[in-house]
């Protein structure tokens, strides 16, 4: 009868440790795939901020120049209505004068 026991035992042990090591083997090869995917959402999250980087570059670039324009512009119509402001103020004196000139 312990003979039996131990016949039993001896043979369900390495099936257990065939179990085993097949399981570690499974868990190494899950382990290996996340890493894997882990990796590859790395580097697809590295190239989707590096196109976002290049997007804010060009994006702040644009609205540098087109703030640059508008000061020009703003400039530009500084001069026209500065211009504007003393042809009126002379000619507003001018009036004044011919006013004062008439009895």
């Amino acid at each position: 009868m312990q003979g039996e026991v131990w016949v039993n035992l001896l043979t369900q042990v390495p099936l257990a440790g065939l179990f085993i090591w097949a399981m570690l083997m499974v868990l190494d090869k899950s382990n290996k795939f996340q890493m894997e995917m882990m990796r590859r959402w790395d580097d697809k999250q590295a190239e989707r901020d590096d196109m976002w980087r290049k997007f804010l570059d060009e994006q702040r670039k644009a609205n540098n120049e087109a703030l640059l324009r508008m000061g020009e512009e703003l400039r530009a119509m500084r001069e026209t209505l500065i211009a504007h402001d003393n042809r009126m103020a002379d000619a507003a004196e001018a009036m004044r004068q011919r006013v004062r000139s008439k009895p």
